[in-house]
């Protein structure tokens, strides 16, 4: 959503470090990336500026997973759990 807006993409690093943070989720449907979403250390970017394009993604997540995903993310800027 924040892409259609303004061109900006919400990315998060990925760690195969062993760590139980419950901000991290361990990616499950990806085929090339392995590990955890450092969901606290999420960043903006604007990937068109930096020439980004399809085929300099190398894998993705199901939808399933990708919502999941979201679902945490949200609970970062929740209010009472809300």
């Amino acid at each position: 959503m924040v892409q259609q807006i303004s061109n900006m993409t919400i990315v998060a690093p990925v760690s195969s470090t062993k760590r139980g943070f419950p901000m991290y989720y361990s990616l499950e449907s990806t085929k090339v990336v392995y590990g955890k979403v450092l969901l606290d250390q999420t960043i903006a970017l604007n990937l068109q500026a930096r020439n980004v394009t399809k085929a300099d993604i190398v894998d993705q997540v199901s939808k399933k997973e990708l919502t999941e995903i979201i679902a945490i993310y949200k609970f970062l800027f929740s209010v009472d759990g809300e």
